[in-house]
């Protein structure tokens, strides 16, 4: 049928583009976490704790500071009529949010026991670098929904990566000369700069000037984005509250050690974020309920055969990770780094930017405060019971809690039978070959020593088994083969440019 045809042209095309983000995020990750690494093995721990300590304030600042600007672009340049009207929105917002950076760095000007809890120094040298950072942080975070949301996604892929570069090779040469706090943080701030301005340049260069007036204001922006920001807010007081309660309440906890494992890691939601930033456009466009329930229900089978294998892998071999890449001393993070990982089967899709796509973004909104309402008093509770671990528990508790009422609202909202919201049955057989496929991996890890080749070997062979029982029971179809071939050889880079 014509229409049939249609949609199978638009999920090809959205396959294509996801690729390409996918890439670009995968290795984004992978080179930060490198250079993660080489932080803890190169700085002294006592500078290392400081690093953390500036690094976790900043991504918390920007998380607050950036309140729902990057989806408010995504969704409302998705709407504009034409690129210039897009980059008129970006420029506007940048200003915006590099004004707002530097008033909440003064702000700190004269608490300077403040600055020392949260940046690891008062000095104010820091405090700077600390201003810098988060005013090019904000800019550099939403070029990348400008260019997603007119259709420049390998513009958006290649400066995802590109921007990085310059951050991770000033702070590794501020390391080589110095290694003290001070240097390291400007080393990243500047290296932040060059990629903000970068990313400017390369919107002014896409998109041609047009004087038309905007459909969208400000005051349409702040409409959309309030929510969307308070959510934002809520989720990283919830991200943020076990790590606060570590530090005030239980002050023997080594912080460096703890903030290595009080993690989830970043690249399943990276993964649901990506494949749903690409689906905006045309989720937003799409008034077909059929064909909508249609692309999220692909969307979830898709990103259920990556994050559910991920959660088996991590969760079965954390230990032996962690002595492997941090050395046996953090040997301790395991355990809350498993905790953490259980939030991993819930990473099915973007439950904000799905909401956004249904025009309700205040439903995000409430599910986080539900959950920071659970997570404070069962934060203070377990952590007062079973320490740092209790503080994990806690924040995992209260988001499965929440997620109950978000289901609800989606149910009400498609107006499907619970048995139809979710494809059950393909999430539960791909939980359970993604955990038989552990078998052979953990008979290599009886017989080799915690190293890194030994966590290399380990993740080869459980891919493999994975892949062979996938493919043996269906799981993983030849189309979605296909698709990893391509992503292995590259061949997505051949396509022609969806714009």
């Amino acid at each position: 049928m014509p229409e049939e045809a249609a949609l199978l042209t638009v999920l090809r095309r959205l396959a294509g583009d996801a690729c390409s983000l996918i890439a670009s995020r995968l290795l984004k990750q992978v080179v930060g976490f490198i250079v993660e690494i080489m932080l803890v093995r190169l700085l002294a721990p006592e500078v290392w704790e400081s690093v953390a300590r500036f690094l976790t304030f900043s991504l918390a600042a920007q998380v607050v500071l950036q309140f729902g600007f990057p989806e408010s672009l995504l969704n409302l340049g998705s709407r504009a009529p034409n690129h210039a009207h897009a980059k008129r929105m970006l420029f506007r917002s940048s200003l915006m949010l590099v004004c707002v950076a530097l008033v909440f760095a003064l702000v700190l000007i004269p608490l300077p026991a403040l600055r020392l809890r949260v940046l690891g120094s008062d000095a104010l040298g820091v405090l700077a670098s600390f201003a810098l950072l988060l005013a090019a942080e904000l800019v550099s975070g939403i070029v990348p929904s400008f260019l997603l949301s007119r259709r420049f996604v390998r513009h958006a892929a290649a400066y995802a990566v590109l921007a990085r570069i310059p951050t991770i090779a000033l702070a590794l040469a501020a390391v080589a000369l110095g290694a003290s706090l001070p240097v390291v943080t400007g080393g990243m701030a500047l290296g932040s700069c060059v990629a903000a301005v970068a990313g400017l340049i390369l919107a002014q260069r896409l998109v041609p000037q047009g004087s038309e007036q905007l459909p969208y204001g400000l005051r349409e922006q702040l409409a959309f984005a309030a929510p969307v920001g308070l959510t934002r807010l809520a989720q990283m007081l919830n991200n943020q509250l076990d790590k606060l309660v570590v530090l005030a309440a239980l002050p023997s906890v080594a912080f460096g050690t703890y903030y290595l494992g009080a993690v989830e890691v970043q690249l399943v939601p990276m993964l649901c974020q990506t494949v749903m930033s690409v689906m905006v456009p045309e989720l937003v466009a799409e008034k077909n309920p059929q064909r909508f329930l249609l692309l999220f229900h692909t969307s979830v089978k898709k990103l259920s055969l990556f994050a559910l294998p991920s959660f088996a892998f991590l969760f079965a071999f954390a230990e032996h990770g962690f002595i492997a890449i941090y050395g046996p001393e953090h040997s301790s993070a395991a355990l809350p780094f498993r905790i953490f990982q259980l939030l991993l089967l819930h990473r099915f899709t973007n439950y904000a930017l799905l909401f956004q796509a249904l025009d309700k973004p205040a439903v995000p909104l409430i599910a986080s405060v539900i959950m920071l309402s659970l997570n404070a008093p069962l934060s203070f509770v377990l952590s007062r019971s079973f320490g740092a671990n209790g503080a994990a528990t806690a924040t995992v508790t209260a988001l499965y809690l929440s997620t109950l009422y978000t289901f609800f609202v989606l149910q009400k909202t498609l107006n499907v039978p619970w048995s139809q919201l979710l494809p059950y049955r393909a999430y539960g057989l791909t939980l359970a070959v993604a955990g038989l496929s552990l078998g052979p991996a953990w008979l290599v890890q009886c017989v080799m020593p915690p190293h890194a080749v030994a966590l290399s070997v380990m993740l080869i062979v459980y891919l493999v088994t994975y892949f062979l029982l996938g493919r043996a029971s269906g799981v993983i179809s030849s189309a979605d083969a296909a698709f990893v071939s391509d992503m292995a050889r590259l061949r997505f880079l051949q396509a022609k440019h969806s714009a």
